[in-house]
């Protein structure tokens, strides 16, 4: 596999990545032994960014279709510029502290037990936990702070579409309050 990435990294190669039963089509970008940082697509349009834990993709291919989104995607969409160079992937601890520094409204997902779903904003971490201020469905925080394993994070998505919107919304809802006050 490391061979493949390489491969697909040097040549700017579109992916489709297997991850449990969901597949994932994008450009990667970052690699690391732990981790792998791919610009998402999805119909043709830029999502956003997955950093996955290797450990859980079951298989990264690149076939004719690949190779045909590549060229459609190079040929009609323009690539919105994100700096990613600050993304620290050689440990979860790094790549946290890069994320609470760099960037830190993200979507997490756990893969044990029950697979959990978060966005929110890292509030701090330690060797064993990451501790998560999360948003609702209705875009408001908890008032709890969510305490996850470090060794069940699975994938964390972050400058996507969806958390964006969550967060602009959140944003918007909190100045639209202190103004009817």
């Amino acid at each position: 596999m490391k061979n493949k990435i390489n491969f697909c990294i040097q040549n700017n190669s579109i992916v489709k990545i297997y991850y449990f039963k969901e597949e994932f089509y994008g450009y990667i970008l970052m690699n690391s032994k732990n981790f792998l940082l791919i610009r998402e697509m999805f119909d043709f349009q830029y999502r956003g960014f997955i950093i996955f834990n290797k450990q859980y993709i079951k298989k990264i291919k690149i076939s004719k279709q690949e190779i045909f989104y590549k060229h459609l995607m190079s040929t009609y969409t323009n690539i919105p510029y994100f700096d990613y160079k600050w993304i620290k992937l050689k440990s979860i601890k790094k790549l946290l502290k890069s994320l609470y520094d760099n960037y830190n409204e993200i979507c997490l997902e756990t893969v044990k037990k029950k697979n959990i779903f978060l966005v929110g904003k890292i509030i701090k971490f330690d060797n064993k936990y990451v501790y998560i201020r999360s948003l609702d469905t209705m875009a408001n925080y908890d008032q709890n702070i969510d305490k996850l394993k470090l060794k069940h994070i699975g994938k964390i998505v972050f400058a996507d579409s969806y958390s964006k919107l969550l967060f602009k919304y959140n944003e918007d809802f909190i100045e639209k309050n202190e103004y009817d006050k």
